[in-house]
């Protein structure tokens, strides 16, 4: 960590590796033009971002959205399983870190594992994503068990946090990063923005979202892994907070890391271990063939189990 910076309540401290620079972030409020009304599952063109080269500010524009907020988050489309990489991706554009440190394909080159023709294409586990935003100079925490209050605050002091959970596959077993960019009032409930590494943003109720985001499953088996998001934020600078009030980014307040070391580990390791397989699979003919065949025959199991579910629904 570069001397001088106050380390966040519990939260550790990242490596001095690629520290970023020092940067002022600041969030406006506009309200929408007469007409606009974003929909659910829309892309939401009202935010935007504009750079001066000369200041070095970013002038983000958050749009006012019925009684919540809406950060602008910049949308990004994922490859292959790279929705991880990519919501963090957005995040770090967001708060303006340098492309060699937020572009997608080198934060895939140092956590994701894939082989050169991308059949091996690793899921990102959630410290890995923590892991690397504090190598390069930022503050990051996970949160099992978080709730909604966690994320107002996050977004409160102009965090964007990235949350894992179930895009609602036939099997209840499809894990998938988002950002959390926003909240609004409908008709009585509350929905939170979605900034999904799909390619668009979208509103989801809150209901909704709790039950895709609660007690997780890989494969149709329950891990211990419920609620989880990833807060990660500038350690030097001013950041905005989502009234469009300047705040010292050392005084922003991560939630406490609570993650099971062994569970992290877990997903680490395992991580680690389909890097191993991509090199063997890219260097050996044979481990390529056998690997593509079983992948293939996942593949059609997995098609085959969907087509049945989904004619069972009609």
């Amino acid at each position: 960590m570069p001397d001088g910076l106050k380390p966040l309540d519990r939260t550790p401290r990242p490596s001095a590796q690629a520290p970023i620079k020092p940067t002022t972030f600041i969030h406006s409020l506009s309200v929408p033009q007469s007409g606009d009304d974003p929909l659910r599952a829309k892309s939401l063109a009202k935010d935007t971002l504009k750079m001066r080269p000369a200041t070095g500010t970013v002038v983000a524009v958050a749009s006012s959205i019925r009684d919540g907020l809406s950060l602008p988050v910049p949308v990004q489309e994922q490859t292959g399983n790279a929705c991880g990489t990519t919501s963090l991706s957005m995040v770090l554009t967001y708060f303006k870190a340098a492309p060699q440190i937020a572009d997608v394909k080198h934060i895939d080159a140092a956590i994701r594992p894939t082989s050169k023709d991308n059949k091996i294409d690793s899921f990102t586990a959630p410290i890995d994503l923590v892991l690397y935003a504090q190598r390069k100079g930022f503050g990051a925490t996970l949160r099992n068990e978080a709730t909604t209050a966690d994320l107002d605050r996050s977004l409160a002091q102009g965090v964007p946090p990235i949350i894992l959970y179930d895009w609602d596959a036939p099997k209840g077993d499809g894990l998938h990063y988002v950002v959390v960019s926003g909240s609004r009032q409908q008709d009585g409930k509350k929905e939170w923005k979605l900034t999904d590494p799909s390619g668009h943003a979208w509103f989801i109720d809150e209901a909704e979202m709790l039950r895709r985001w609660t007690n997780l499953h890989v494969a149709g088996v329950p891990i211990p892994y419920s609620r989880v998001m990833i807060a990660v934020a500038p350690i030097k600078g001013m950041v905005s907070t989502a009234v469009g009030t300047l705040k010292p980014a050392a005084d922003i307040k991560l939630p406490p890391y609570n993650g099971s070391l062994v569970v992290d580990l877990g997903g680490s390791v395992a991580t680690w271990g389909i890097g191993v397989g991509a090199k063997a699979y890219d260097a050996s003919k044979w481990v390529a063939g056998t690997t593509r065949a079983g992948v293939t025959k996942l593949q059609s199991g997995w098609k085959a189990a969907t087509s049945a579910v989904s004619g069972r629904s009609r």
